[in-house]
């Protein structure tokens, strides 16, 4: 039985909706510790650690996290800078941000989907050949052959879980996590999601 036109606009606005609803860089959940009410990150100086599966994407969410934490007026200090070809491990980044008297650490765990590739455009010429028959038909055989002409993409979707720790007591001030949809531009994959992040972190009150 056919559907109305009505019934099919209605069906198509849905999944419009949930697709833009899936596309969207949001927030899962976050948690902050009632011990640390009233506490302030503004005009204090903050380590930035991102522990991601490559340096440059390490980099990359170090860079968008300490300009998000600097346009809220707190200090970063990027893990990367000053530790250059370290890996971010617990003992490394409490070592740093001793060093560099920081007030709390800001670090962040990156993770991502199974990536997927979609193969680039090609371009394609038929090579042709025959002969003519006795009867005045024309007979032959011809072959396709496509080349390309662009790299394949790669897209994937990011996760980032991002914890706030006192230096001093060691102890967890903030939690958040936050998704972003699947893409092939990195940089702007992390720049969404370190400020949806950060939108969240600035209503805990820490900053």
């Amino acid at each position: 039985m056919p559907q109305s036109p009505m019934i099919t606009r209605s069906l198509l606005v849905t999944s419009m909706a949930l697709l833009a609803a899936c596309a969207t860089t949001k927030m899962e959940a976050q948690w902050t510790n009632p011990e640390f009410k009233g506490a302030k990150l503004r005009d204090q100086p903050v380590l930035v650690a991102c522990q991601a599966r490559d340096f440059t994407a390490q980099a990359v969410c170090e860079d968008r996290f300490a300009a998000q934490l600097a346009s809220r007026g707190a200090k970063p200090i990027t893990f990367v800078a000053g530790n250059t070809g370290v890996s971010p491990t617990n003992e490394a980044i409490e070592a740093a941000a001793r060093r560099a008297n920081a007030r709390a650490v800001v670090r962040t765990t990156l993770s991502t989907s199974i990536p997927t590739v979609t193969p680039g455009p090609t371009i394609g010429f038929g090579i042709g050949g025959g002969s003519f028959g006795g009867g005045g038909g024309y007979g032959g055989a011809g072959a396709g052959v496509s080349m390309p002409i662009g790299g394949n993409t790669v897209s994937e979707a990011y996760a980032a879980d991002t914890a706030v720790i006192d230096v001093a007591s060691g102890k967890l001030m903030w939690s958040g996590r936050a998704t972003s949809p699947t893409g092939g531009d990195v940089t702007a994959q992390l720049t969404s999601l370190s400020g949806v992040m950060f939108e969240s972190l600035g209503s805990s009150g820490l900053l």
